[in-house]
């Protein structure tokens, strides 16, 4: 199973400026915001876009950022696609995401 730390902090095609930013940005930090989307996503089990999400967990996730530790969700298992989509403050449609069990387990400790 995919862990919070197995995820790249950059890709390969990045600027050495992201590179250095990256490597430089605290691995607790990234965690506290991955749990901070999860735990949006946990109390409101309707499902929502990863921009609902960020707004939810606006005080710990920069509000730049929350698409990428969403997506970094997304790919370790904890949110899924469901089969609706919302419109985002831009006017277009986006996804709406939900929790699954394996997320339901990391929050409580299990995973």
């Amino acid at each position: 199973m995919i862990t919070f730390d197995d995820l790249p902090l950059f890709r390969a095609t990045d600027p050495n400026t992201s590179v250095a930013a990256a490597q430089n940005v605290m691995a607790n930090r990234r965690v506290t915001q991955l749990e901070a989307l999860l735990r949006a996503y946990e109390a409101n089990w309707k499902g929502l876009t990863d921009e609902e999400a960020g707004i939810i967990a606006s005080e710990t996730v920069a509000s730049n950022g929350y698409w990428k530790r969403s997506a970094d969700l997304r790919t370790m298992g904890f949110i899924m696609p469901s089969r609706t989509t919302r419109k985002t403050s831009s006017g277009c449609n986006a996804m709406v995401c939900v929790i699954t069990q394996d997320g339901l387990d990391k929050l409580a400790g299990n995973k």
